[in-house]
């Protein structure tokens, strides 16, 4: 018997800790969701150049018209711009090829988020930013017609296991975190990353969302975001072991975001991409009748097309929930203990019962009982005893005149 409740023990122990590390299950939903009813990633189609010739040029003309850049020549200006690349890449400066403060003083009162707009993408509800995951990029080739097939996948969470604390389930709702009003992963991280290097330089930089009441960073901060430009893009796993083979000593560490857990339900893209030379000397020479209405008069000379679809109408779906409720849980350990034991969890509940609530009625019944019994003997002790028989009355065997005064037998 008490080997078999100790065995009994052991496996439900076993089963708790299993059901406790490991709560959630993820299956996949056999008939998928219609892509109508996921929302299409965001696409922007910029140049690669960082800047063109002629706007440098048009710039440069620009600043020679103000008063402090009187003294400047138009080549001169045009030396002291190429310094605007610094912006992008972080490259060490030559103070006697870049003159990074000279420009800062000859560009005057300028907003680096206006001089490099046509930098940025989007991408469905996320901020595009490559080191938080939300952000794809593919070079466009001239002459080529390109069709980009785009792969979804929806992972869709029962609210079912918000009651599961967030450290087991690893993951967080829109609409459960204080760190930001609609949470996601990727703008979690890109936050942390913004607060780190605001800590560090006091500035963000211009590729980033701007922040109330902080200034975006410029020329005169590149020294200081060179220095954390690998650790702020480096996020710091939330694990207690952190494999040495990440080799996180490297950017100093990287940057802790305690806070920033994957999102509980989400859509994952993913592009394939299929390129189709075009030959434009014969592209040209086809009439507009046999051309689609759109190419139409259109001069494929230098020319590029791109289409962007859906590679299915079908997107995978995935649904994650508790892998048992609370009274699975008491089901399985007293399917246990029954076939252990040969009692069931029931069982156990009915044997505490018997010897904790059944036993105090007990007791406190049978002391009503022993007061009840003494209090009717201390009543009885009152009157006189009843006898069986009552006192026989003489007179009553023989009539009264046979007894006279003074006679005998």
């Amino acid at each position: 018997m008490i080997s078999g409740l100790i065995c009994s023990v052991s496996l439900v122990w076993m089963t708790f800790m299993r059901y406790y590390q490991a709560p959630l299950v993820t299956t996949q939903m056999p008939e998928g969701v219609s892509v109508s009813k996921i929302i299409f990633p965001a696409v922007g189609i910029c140049t690669n150049n960082r800047i063109s010739k002629s706007a440098i040029e048009e710039l440069a003309r620009n600043l020679l018209r103000e008063e402090r850049n009187k003294n400047y020549t138009e080549k001169q200006m045009l030396s002291l711009l190429l310094g605007l690349g610094l912006l992008y890449n972080q490259q060490p400066m030559n103070e006697k090829l870049m003159q990074p403060m000279k420009l800062h003083r000859a560009l005057g009162d300028y907003d680096v988020n206006e001089l490099m707009r046509n930098l940025q993408f989007s991408d469905a509800y996320d901020f595009p930013d490559a080191p938080s995951g939300s952000f794809a990029m593919q070079i466009v080739n001239p002459s080529v017609e390109m069709v980009v097939f785009v792969t979804a996948s929806f992972t869709e969470a029962s609210r079912d296991i918000q009651h599961v604390p967030t450290k087991l389930r690893q993951c967080l709702f829109y609409d459960e975190s204080s760190y930001l009003p609609f949470y996601t992963h990727s703008d979690c991280l890109l936050k942390c990353r913004m607060l780190f290097l605001l800590a560090k330089c006091k500035c963000t930089p211009f590729n980033m969302p701007k922040m109330v009441n902080n200034r975006t960073c410029d020329i005169r901060d590149i020294p200081c975001l060179k220095i954390y430009n690998a650790q702020s893009t480096t996020v710091r796993p939330n694990v207690d072991m952190i494999s040495p083979e990440l080799e996180l000593d490297m950017v100093g560490g990287g940057i802790n975001c305690p806070m920033c857990y994957p999102s509980c339900s989400k859509t994952a893209y993913s592009y394939d991409f299929m390129n189709t030379k075009i030959w434009p000397d014969y592209m040209n020479t086809v009439p507009d009748g046999d051309r689609m209405d759109w190419l139409q008069g259109a001069n494929f000379t230098g020319t590029s097309m791109v289409h962007v679809k859906y590679a299915r109408e079908v997107a995978d779906c995935y649904g994650q929930n508790v892998i048992m409720k609370w009274f699975d849980l008491i089901s399985n350990i007293g399917s246990t203990c029954g076939f252990v034991t040969g009692f069931s969890f029931v069982s156990v509940i009915e044997f505490i019962y018997f010897y904790t609530v059944k036993l105090y009625r007990e007791i406190g019944n049978r002391r009503r009982q022993e007061k009840r019994i003494a209090s009717e003997t201390s009543t009885v002790n009152n009157f006189e005893p009843i006898s069986r028989y009552r006192p026989i009355y003489w007179n009553e065997l023989g009539g009264s005149t046979q007894w006279k005064q003074g006679s005998y037998y």
